[in-house]
């Protein structure tokens, strides 16, 4: 009667094992689905915000993709010197349109205001000989800004 009862327990931690084993496989597929479409998205975030950087001096230099789980994206961005207007004006023009049609999406805004917020610091650093030349924004939440401080006297900086 023992062995009866010890067959039956163990066949039904097979028939459970073998549905964790199906619910984890299932949940594994809709992971890497949710997962692509988040590289997606971020990916057209940070395409959308090519031109709007290029009009402010700055351009994309490479973006890095990590694939654990949440995914981060890093992108580096570098100072031209050829923009036409600040990050300031794009984000006082952007927030004057916010009713009608705003050019920048909440991501976006929050990567300008952080490299904004960045820039602040231009000066202090410009006063020991360092400047700002890269920036690497990773896009997690919050997005984080890294800033390179370039000392004047180095090949980078011509």
């Amino acid at each position: 009667m023992s062995f009866k009862f010890l067959d039956r327990t163990l066949s039904s931690v097979r028939e459970a094992s073998i549905k964790i084993r199906e619910t984890t496989e299932q949940a594994i597929d809709v992971g890497k689905e949710k997962l692509r479409d988040l590289s997606l998205s971020l990916l057209g975030e940070i395409n959308g915000l090519a031109p709007i950087l290029t009009e402010c001096g700055f351009i994309i230099g490479d973006i890095n993709l990590t694939l654990p789980f949440p995914p981060e994206i890093k992108m580096s961005v570098e100072q031209t010197g050829e923009g036409e207007k600040t990050l300031e004006q794009i984000l006082a023009e952007d927030n004057e349109k916010a009713e009608e049609e705003p050019r920048l999406t909440t991501l976006q805004k929050t990567i300008l205001n952080s490299m904004v917020k960045a820039n602040e610091l231009a000066q202090l650093t410009d006063s020991y000989g360092y400047t700002f030349k890269r920036y690497d924004i990773a896009l997690t939440t919050p997005p984080k800004v890294t800033i390179h401080l370039i000392s004047k006297k180095s090949r980078i900086y011509d």
